[in-house]
This record gives C-alpha cells, sequence and structure tokens, in this order.
C-alpha cells in the first residue's frame, strides 16, 4: 500500500474518533482532582512539588498524572482533545507495524486490526476518552507500541544518537506497570528460552526500557496505594483467596474477551493442525509470554477493575490478528477468499451501527454534564439531580464518574467553598422531601432504615439532625446451604467478617434537620455472598 493511501485511511481514523473525544466531558473529581493533589498548583515549584508528593503517596505515574494536573489547573479541554485524538491515530499506527510482522501492510488488514482493537479493547470510554483514563492508558499505549516497533527496528537497523535513543527508552518503560511489569518479565523469559543473537543497541533499548518500569513500579505511592485496596490483608490464606478470585472474575465475568478468544482459537488450531499450533506459537512466543505474565501481574495485586486489563487483551488482539492471518494464508484460504469482500461489508455496516449509538450516548452526557456544572455554580449546597439514569451509563464507552460522594476537584477549580455531589433522581427527590422512596417496595433486606432503588449503586437512610450521630454497621453471609458454606466454613467465616469491616463508604449530607445516609453498594462480590444487614450501630 502506497504512504498517501496510508495517510488518508489514518485521517479517516482522526475524523472518527474526534467527535467522542470532543464531546466526552471531564470526570468532575479527578479530571480536575490532579491539579490540586497535595497542593493548589499555581507555579512550576507547586507542579513539582505536587508530582514528588503523588510519586511518594499514591503512584508512580508521574508522567501521565504530572500531564493532568496541568491540563486539569486550565481550560484546556481543546488541547488535550485534539492531542487525544492524535494518540489514538498513533496507537492505531504502531498496533499496526507491530502487530503486521511483514510490513505488507494493506487496507483490509489495518480494517480488521481496527475493528478487533474497536471491539475488543475494554472499557473504550475509561481508557480512551476520559481524560485521566487516556493519560494514563491510550496513551501509554501508543508509547509502548511505538517501543515495540522501535525494539524491532533496532535488530536490523543501526541507530544513531544512542545516548538519546536510551534515555528515550526510559521514558518508554515509565508508562504504566500493565505494559512495563509483563513486558519486562516476558522479553527476560523470551531471552532465555531462545537465546537471540541481538545487537548492543537492542540491550541498550530493554536497559533503559527496564530502568524506567523499576522507577514506576517501585514508586513507594505505589505500595502506599496498594495497602489501601479493598483486597489487602495481613492473612496469607486470604490473600492467596483473593488473587484467585481476581483471577477467576476476570475469565467468568468475561473482563478478558479478548484473551479467551485468543487462547479458545489455538486449542482450536491444536486440536485440528498440531504442526501450525507449533508454528504459530513459535513465531509468537514473545507475545503469548507477555500475554501471560499480564495474567500474573494482575493476579498478584488483585486488580480487577476492567481498565486494569487492557494491556492484556491489547496482545491477545495482536495473537488474535495473528491467528486470522495465518489461518486466511493456510488451512482456509480458499474457503474464506470468495467471501471476503461479504465479511468486510457486514463487519463495516455493525461498525457503523455500533459508532452511531456510542455517539447518541456521549451526546447525552455531554448535555447531562453542562447541565450539572450550570446547576452546582447556581447551588447554594452544592447538591444537583442528575439527568441521567443508570441504564444510560450502560454503553462500553460511558464512564460512571458522577456520585453522591463530595467531589472537590471541580470545587476548587471554580473556587468554591461547596463540594458538588450529584445524586439520582431518585435519591434527589427524597432529599428535597418527597418520601415515595421510602416505603416497604424500596426497603433493603435485612435492614429496618435503608431503603434503596431498582439498579442505582446506594442504599439510603435518613435521621432527625439532633439525634446522636449514628454509625453504619453492615453484615454479610454466605448461602445458608450453599456450597462455599459446606465445603469451606472456616474460610467462609473470615471471608464474612472481612467483607463485614471493609469498604464500607458512605456519604452523609444535611437537609433542613435531617440527616441522609447514603451507602455504597459493593460491586466485588463473591459468588454466593449476600446482604443479610445495614443498619445504624445501636447504642450500647
Amino acid at each position: 500500500m502506497n504512504r498517501k493511501l496510508q495517510f488518508i485511511i489514518y485521517i479517516s481514523i482522526f475524523l472518527i474518533f474526534i467527535p467522542l473525544t470532543y464531546l466526552y466531558p471531564r470526570a468532575n473529581d479527578e479530571d480536575y482532582g490532579y491539579a490540586f493533589y497535595d497542593k493548589n498548583i499555581k507555579t512550576i515549584g507547586d507542579f513539582f512539588e505536587s508530582t514528588f508528593a503523588l510519586y511518594m503517596t499514591k503512584t508512580g505515574r508521574i508522567w501521565n498524572n504530572g500531564l493532568a494536573a496541568i491540563l486539569g489547573t486550565n481550560d484546556w479541554d481543546i488541547v488535550f482533545k485534539s492531542i487525544n485524538a492524535l494518540f489514538f491515530v498513533l496507537f492505531i499506527f504502531f498496533m499496526v507495524k507491530v502487530a503486521i510482522k511483514d510490513e505488507n501492510i494493506t487496507l483490509s488488514k489495518i480494517f480488521l486490526l481496527f475493528i478487533l482493537i474497536w471491539f475488543l479493547c475494554p472499557v473504550p470510554g475509561e481508557t480512551w476518552l476520559w481524560m485521566c483514563g487516556a493519560l494514563n492508558y491510550l496513551w501509554p499505549a501508543a508509547i509502548t507500541m511505538g517501543f515495540l516497533y522501535m525494539l524491532r527496528l533496532s535488530t536490523y537497523r543501526k541507530f544513531k544518537l544512542l545516548g538519546g535513543v536510551f534515555i528515550v527508552s526510559i521514558f518508554y518503560g515509565w508508562q504504566h506497570e500493565i505494559f512495563a511489569a509483563p513486558i519486562c518479565a516476558a522479553c527476560i523469559m523470551y531471552y532465555l528460552i531462545r537465546r537471540p543473537n541481538l545487537p548492543k543497541q537492542t540491550f541498550l533499548l530493554c536497559a533503559g526500557y527496564f530502568i524506567g518500569a523499576i522507577c514506576m513500579i517501585f514508586a513507594p505511592g505505589g505500595f502506599h496505594r496498594s495497602g489501601g485496596s479493598i483486597f489487602s490483608t495481613e492473612s496469607i490464606a486470604m490473600a492467596i483467596l483473593f488473587r484467585i478470585y481476581s483471577l477467576g472474575m476476570l475469565f467468568i465475568g468475561l473482563k478478558l474477551k479478548a484473551t479467551i478468544i485468543a487462547i479458545a482459537s489455538l486449542l482450536y488450531i491444536k486440536f485440528k493442525s498440531p504442526a501450525s499450533f507449533k508454528e504459530l506459537t513459535n513465531n509468537n512466543l514473545l507475545v503469548i509470554l507477555i500475554i501471560g505474565w499480564g495474567i500474573a501481574f494482575i493476579s498478584a495485586i488483585c486488580y480487577v477493575e476492567e481498565r486494569g486489563v487492557m494491556g492484556i487483551e491489547l496482545f491477545s488482539i495482536i495473537l488474535i490478528y495473528r491467528i486470522i492471518d495465518y489461518l486466511y494464508h493456510t488451512i482456509y484460504m480458499e474457503r474464506v477468499r470468495k467471501w471476503k469482500n461479504y465479511v468486510l461489508v457486514t463487519i463495516m455496516i455493525l461498525f457503523m451501527y455500533d459508532y452511531s449509538t456510542t455517539f447518541k450516548a456521549i451526546y447525552k452526557i455531554h448535555k447531562a454534564d453542562n447541565q450539572i456544572r450550570t446547576e452546582y455554580l447556581k447551588s447554594t449546597d452544592g447538591i444537583v439531580c442528575s439527568p441521567l439514569k443508570q441504564k444510560d451509563y450502560n454503553n462500553r464507552f460511558i464512564f460512571y464518574f458522577n456520585g453522591v460522594e463530595a467531589q472537590t476537584g471541580m470545587m476548587e477549580h471554580y473556587n468554591r467553598s461547596i463540594p458538588l455531589h450529584v445524586l439520582p433522581e431518585p435519591f434527589y427527590k427524597a432529599i428535597r422531601g418527597d418520601n415515595n422512596l421510602f416505603c416497604k417496595e424500596n426497603q433493603v433486606n435485612g435492614s429496618s432504615t435503608f431503603y434503596e432503588y431498582k439498579d442505582e449503586k446506594y442504599y439510603i437512610a435518613k435521621y432527625a439532625q439532633d439525634e446522636e450521630w449514628k454509625q453504619v454497621e453492615r453484615t454479610y453471609r454466605f448461602k445458608k446451604n450453599g456450597s462455599i458454606q459446606k465445603t469451606v466454613p472456616y474460610m467462609a467465616k473470615k471471608i464474612e467478617t472481612f467483607y463485614s469491616n471493609t469498604n464500607l463508604n458512605t456519604t452523609r449530607l444535611e437537609i433542613n434537620d435531617t440527616c441522609y445516609v447514603f451507602v455504597n453498594k459493593i460491586k466485588r462480590m463473591l459468588p454466593e455472598l449476600q446482604l443479610t444487614k445495614l443498619d445504624f450501630k445501636e447504642e450500647q
């Protein structure tokens, strides 16, 4: 394919992506919040102090979150969104360069890889469009794929200014642990297995990448952050259990869709043609090792957020593409060739439908965000009714970031003294005096004081403000005659205690002499574990 046609293709991708990133709103807390981490950023000195505090107390990803601080301080949305669209194009460009090993790039190959990325990349709203998400996932993904392409070039092309290349490679490694950790481990294992004869510049690139990765992964803030996780525990047995649970939920919950497809495809080929399986695994050993180490890494840290599996999924997408390409040129060439154009047209129609529904969903939250901001700036108590329902967040491109919890990032940005609280309509009506929510139909099982509404993310209760401050207590139990209670009763008891005492997030709003208490529902639930009690703690 000539360069002019490739340029047209990537311009088209830019034009597809720019409306989505342009309309996507800021997350009202985090996208503003990094600008006020540790202190308000007004000078370059404040920026370095804030970044150092971030490195020591929260995360080693200082480049990504440092950029979030700069962008959060200023109303530079149009700057971010323009650069973000460019990074998406770079991401696709380098994915193509890494996935297509023979450099024989065609329109159908780019289209196939783009479609795989579009439909299989996890939670693209969080990883591509949300500002902090894009800075921590999309941009590092583009940079990581650029490094891997550069690494391949280093094996047969002479680089100049090796000192500069080394420094740049440190920056490549200092991006995100979901990319750096498995790549480092896989490269070491690949070298031990294959013992390839590599040029010195390739080793130099790897050394720089490893140094950057170490500076990020072993940042004090990373350990500090992991200690506050819902899954942090001093019990070795509990630690092992939660890691098994973390890995199981990734597969059972279909959060590793591309990985499951890649594994299933390899198993099919192994059954169909063992010789083809051996050839495929030999030619894609490094990619397979990166996927394996990625799964091991996220299991070790109990990382079950969907955006945390992006690294594994991207390399699984590369593997899926190579499997399809291999099958097309070997086993199924004659059968597929006559249907190829029909398949591509069908996929194009599916993409256009998906894109249109995504655009509508994003436009809806764009309008809602403008309304929330306007009402917040006019409000006297910072409490705003969300115009969105829970079903509006069901599209995979939509990131739920408006919550009952106090959102101080927007407060600091607009120099207000009251935080933002965004309440779903039923809860907003309840705190404004409508008691329809507080009926027996909405009462939480096992509670005399708390209520819920359909699939909303909170429980709510109220008491008179002149009463003493009330503490919330909560109990979780496994099904009485369930398999877990029968097979491992001692472990079940430990888990019940852990869940009952962990991650109790409450928000209290005082309105018209009444205190309303909101309790977050736990989203990471073990099978057969149920909420059996949620009430105010009785006075001793």
